[in-house]
């Protein structure tokens, strides 16, 4: 029980003593090498969906280069939602997934999809990144691989 209580320590300590939330940031635009790791899960909507956390090994080369580049490390994610609200085929998630996919399956292959995804964790991939804003909130940003653009070294 003592070793849960430690957990509260900081509420005992000042505001100051807080982290600052610095707010999520996508990897910048550009290319670069990166590592995904791929899990099936349930979006907010309690859809199917795949996520891809994208950790950025080096750039290559940045879309801006005025831009400041996140640090090595850095990662990102990008989710698949596979079904509509609805419960129909995702065309623009099962697309982009397919995009990922595509390129992996020569080199990990696997019966299926599922076996492709677990396969594949941990591979290093070029590919360039797009940064999206929100349509709803535009201080939101996230990544998007270009399509065409992935490719394994």
């Amino acid at each position: 029980m003592s070793n849960q209580a430690d957990n509260f320590d900081i509420l005992d300590a000042s505001v100051e003593d807080l982290l600052i939330f610095e707010g999520f940031k996508p990897i910048n635009a550009g290319t670069h090498r990166l590592r995904i790791k791929n899990e099936i899960f349930k979006d907010k909507q309690q859809r199917d969906a795949v996520r891809t956390t994208l950790e950025l090994l080096e750039i290559i080369e940045l879309a801006d280069t005025t831009e400041t580049p996140v640090e090595l490390g850095h990662k990102t994610t990008i989710s698949y939602s596979l079904y509509t609200k609805e419960g129909k085929p995702n065309q623009i998630g099962q697309g982009q997934l397919r995009d990922l996919l595509e390129v992996l399956k020569p080199v990990f292959g696997g019966a299926n999809n599922r076996e492709l995804i677990e396969n594949s964790n941990g591979a290093e991939i070029i590919a360039t990144l797009k940064v999206r804003t929100n349509k709803q909130d535009p201080d939101q940003k996230s990544n998007e691989i270009k399509k065409g653009s992935i490719r394994i070294e």
